[in-house]
């Protein structure tokens, strides 16, 4: 059952990007503020995220289980980059970075393209674990004469990747 919070993030990373779309060539401190208020309403979303796999069902158990290690590298680096930039937007006179903006941006947009290059890892773990349990659970009837959540769940997945341009190899279609 979705919860009031998990209707509010999405409104909350779209008025991050509002900001950062309002200050992206007008003001370098107010989008570095922009980023770090886009990076605690990631925060907040990942957090909520790995609380809600923690106390679900059994199959977001399992996902939890299987991305773990990553999940809690992602909150860390994203709290980490967070304050990084709220540090940079605060401190943006006092530490003369308005005398070098461009360095800042340069800086920065190598930060975001940590936070970005990390969805590609998380993508590659969830590829994997759809891959460990069709290795192991193989589908004898299709999954609608099933009426198993899990299954569901597990191939709603495989269908978001086998949309996503990160696939490394295309996967033979059942029956073909």
């Amino acid at each position: 059952m979705p919860t009031f919070l998990d209707s509010l993030l999405p409104f909350l990373l779209l008025a991050a990007e509002l900001f950062l779309a309002r200050f992206v060539a007008h003001d370098v401190r107010g989008w570095l503020l922009a980023v770090a208020g886009a990076s605690l309403a990631a925060l907040v979303g990942l957090t909520h995220t790995v609380f809600r796999m923690r106390t679900a069902d059994r199959s977001s158990q399992d996902v939890h289980a299987a991305l773990q290690s990553d999940q809690y590298l992602n909150i860390a680096s994203t709290a980490s980059g967070a304050c990084l930039f709220l540090a940079a937007g605060l401190l943006y006179d006092v530490a003369r970075l308005n005398t070098m903006p461009l360095v800042v941006v340069i800086a920065a947009t190598d930060v975001v393209g940590v936070y970005v290059s990390r969805s590609t890892v998380a993508w590659s773990r969830i590829q994997l674990f759809l891959q460990m349990i069709r290795d192991h659970e193989p589908l004898a009837v299709p999954s609608v004469q099933l009426g198993n959540a899990r299954r569901r769940a597990l191939e709603h997945l495989s269908r978001i990747l086998e949309s996503t341009p990160f696939r490394r190899h295309p996967r033979p279609r059942a029956g073909s």
